[in-house]
């Protein structure tokens, strides 16, 4: 009776609470809803899509934020205003056209704003290509009803709201046709404050990745590792290709350091030098009737791609100092260094070997990896392939400011001893040949290898030239490294591990017993180190002996405690004993036991498809195992090593994988089944999946049981 007297209370007491929260709701959305008239009454806004003549208006009161032919206009997107008791919040240009990560942005500002906020949200040109479902959760905090997601191409769009407003309540338009809102009270006299800044941005110490941080048209992409600390970390900047689409490369650089940012404390900021097109596409004959554009080549010739160059042709956009704003306001906001690593493929190399000419006191270690062209040192040829910087204007247009870029003889000796005191390493593919007879480029070397071995001699040469001038000391080394790939062509994650390798070199580090997971009336914990374990089974009894018995939708998840991580480790060894019966399932690559990350890189032992036991590790090391057929290959995942001995016979076998950090082996019973030469840091160990893996479903279908793991050494003895 006591129980249900309670249980009854306590439903009383939800029931009156929901109520008395959704009459608070109620009332507040009430009270947003007359914000919205008193607001509305002032305002005039516009917008036209790209068919009805891109443009957009809004004006409150007697204040015209945004003109149809002002300069602040020019672009395709999101149009935005938001006022707070008269205090102009934001104002800002999300360009959901171009830039993948406006929408991002979008919704993190929108998000930010006080309850109460009046926002108008007006589209010009084309806003539907890069708006995404967090954009669109931003409208229905605003009250819009239908939103702008899946909208067709090149719409109009007008929203007016108030953030807390309930949903489909704002005033929202849309449509192919212009589309305007047009107050009672437009003249009417309203003082206005302004922020001094823009709305501040925020920098998550959230470990993972970010998106969205924008700076202008560009945007930062960014990474925290898991083990973040302030006080050691680092800044490694990763510069994308010169491709079409840079946002993806900016990505991949994130992924492609992620596993080293974890080891060595490394924050990774990619930016995203989007295009700017130096005119107006025309809609006729540029663009079909879908909106697609027709012949993408006139992309690479009209946008500006030159981000590769730190200046362009068309307009004011310097990659080099975007870059540095980035730099300073991370800085700021998370913590504070001198200097920071820097790291560009392709494109992105072309980029890195300009910039070190003008900012190399803001570098530690650089990487230069497949780059197309190089600065030269050499001052009779025009930047951006020589030095010779007095023709600037004629080369990149009238109206670029560069001043700062145009150095004396003298001031570019001083900045050359100061980039050859620079660790700084060329990376080049040795199939990386393909032919540019472009004579621009051609003088460098006639194809990419080529000119990574000439840029790494001339520069060899110029360090000379300045020890002979006195200007840089003889006791100094020539700190270049050139680093040629075997058998790797125009290869970015190849690349990539061979930057991290050559940065962060593998450091000896060894752990002592990490897991030890035993079967008994429950599952125990054995290593001390408060490991959380997730179980879809309990132990069972088998013949005597408490086991885990694995089988589809029986597994083990292990989230493993910051003490038991092997990640970073340059030694590990897995134990377990397994038993199969005769007719068990073959599954191939079923997983006994697999050590991952949230990516699936990692170490395992599984079950062959003929009932052997199959292991390998996966490192930082830059190599890459040899795939199978039509298979992208894996960089630092070590050759697989398949068991002579069958497990499929009813009996218990002991398998032990082990690393010394040099050798990878495998053993069953104490007999080496085979081994092969491999080096690196052990990357993807947070996790420990047993007796399944999720990529593919397989499960294992057996025993298992004193499931051990540790971060050295450990070489069994055959009795």
């Amino acid at each position: 009776m006591k129980r249900g007297w309670i249980l009854r209370t306590f439903i009383i007491g939800v029931v009156t609470s929901t109520v008395f929260i959704n009459t608070l709701a109620l009332a507040a959305s009430k009270e947003y809803e007359v914000e919205l008239e008193t607001y509305a009454k002032l305002t005039k806004a516009v917008s036209s899509g790209f068919y009805s003549g891109s443009r957009v208006f809004i004006r409150i009161g007697n204040q015209t934020f945004y003109d149809y032919h002002g300069p602040r206009v020019s672009l395709a997107g999101l149009y935005v205003v938001a006022i707070y008791k008269n205090k102009v919040l934001l104002q800002y240009h999300y360009n959901t056209y171009y830039i993948a990560g406006a929408s991002i942005g979008f919704a993190r500002d929108i998000s930010k704003l006080p309850d109460g906020t009046f926002v108008i949200v007006a589209a010009k040109g084309e806003p539907t290509r890069h708006f995404d479902k967090r954009g669109q959760q931003a409208l229905f905090q605003i009250g819009a009803s239908t939103g702008l997601l899946n909208q067709k191409f090149r719409t109009s769009y007008l929203c007016i709201g108030v953030k807390g407003l309930a949903q489909g309540k704002a005033i929202e338009k849309i449509g192919k046709e212009e589309l305007s809102h047009i107050g009672s009270k437009l003249d009417e006299h309203i003082q206005f404050t302004f922020q001094e800044e823009e709305m501040p941005q925020h920098v998550s110490r959230k470990p993972g990745r970010h998106e969205g941080l924008m700076f202008g048209d560009t945007e930062a992409i960014y990474y925290i590792p898991k083990n973040f600390n302030p006080d050691t970390a680092k800044y490694l900047f990763g510069i994308h290709g010169a491709g079409d689409w840079h946002r993806p490369g900016a990505m991949n650089r994130i992924h492609q350091f992620m596993n080293i940012a974890e080891i060595e404390n490394i924050v990774i900021i990619a930016p995203v030098f989007d295009r700017i097109f130096n005119r107006p596409l025309d809609r006729r004959k540029d663009f079909d009737s879908h909106g697609k554009i027709k012949d993408r080549r006139i992309i690479k010739d009209r946008h500006l791609w030159n981000f590769l160059t730190l200046l362009n042709t068309f307009n004011e956009h310097r990659s080099d100092l975007k870059l540095i704003d980035i730099f300073e306001f991370f800085n700021k906001h998370l913590m504070k260094r001198e200097t920071f690593h820097l790291y560009g493929h392709s494109g992105g190399g072309q980029f890195v070997s300009r910039f070190i000419v003008f900012y190399p006191e803001l570098l530690s270690k650089v990487g230069i990896s497949s780059a197309g062209s190089f600065v030269f040192p050499r001052r009779d040829i025009d930047y951006p392939d020589g030095l010779k910087l007095d023709n600037l204007e004629k080369t990149f247009g009238s109206q670029i400011k560069a001043d700062d870029l145009k150095l004396t003889d003298s001031e570019l000796d001083q900045k050359l001893n100061q980039v050859l005191d620079l660790k700084l390493f060329i990376i080049a593919g040795e199939n990386d040949t393909w032919i540019d007879n472009r004579p621009e480029r051609s003088w460098q070397g006639k194809h990419r290898l080529e000119r990574a071995q000439n840029f790494y001699k001339i520069m060899k040469e110029e360090d000379q030239r300045l020890k002979t001038k006195g200007i840089r000391s003889k006791d100094k080394p020539f700190q270049f490294k050139l680093h040629i790939m075997r058998g790797v062509g125009h290869n970015s994650n190849a690349a990539a591990a061979n930057a991290a390798e050559l940065f962060f070199p593998t450091k000896k580090k060894t752990k002592g017993q990490l897991l030890y997971i035993d079967f008994e009336r429950r599952i125990v914990d054995k290593s001390g180190n408060k490991n959380r374990i997730r179980s879809r089974a309990k132990p069972k009894i088998a013949r005597g002996r408490a086991v885990f018995i694995a089988r589809k939708g029986h597994y083990l998840h292990v989230d493993l405690n910051q003490a038991s991580r092997i990640v970073g480790c340059t030694e590990m060894t897995i134990r377990a004993k397994v038993r199969m019966e005769p007719n068990s399932r073959r599954h191939r690559a079923a997983r006994i036991i697999q050590t991952c990350d949230n990516h699936w890189h990692g170490s395992a032992i599984t079950v062959h498809n003929t009932n052997r036991i199959a292991a390998w590790i996966q490192t930082t090391s830059s190599k890459a195992t040899i795939p199978a057929k039509g298979k992208k290959p894996i960089i630092g995942r070590s050759p697989t090593l398949i068991s002579q001995a069958k497990i499929d016979d009813g009996r218990w076998h002991e398998v032990v994988l082990t690393y010394t950090g040099s050798r990878v082996m495998l053993f069953i019973d104490g007999r080496l089944q085979g081994k092969t030469q491999w080096t690196g840091a052990i990357i993807g160990g947070d996790q420990i999946n047993i007796g399944y893996v999720k990529s593919n479903g397989f499960h294992f279908d057996g025993e298992i049981d004193e499931i051990q793991m540790y971060g050295h050494t450990i070489l069994p003895t055959h009795d």
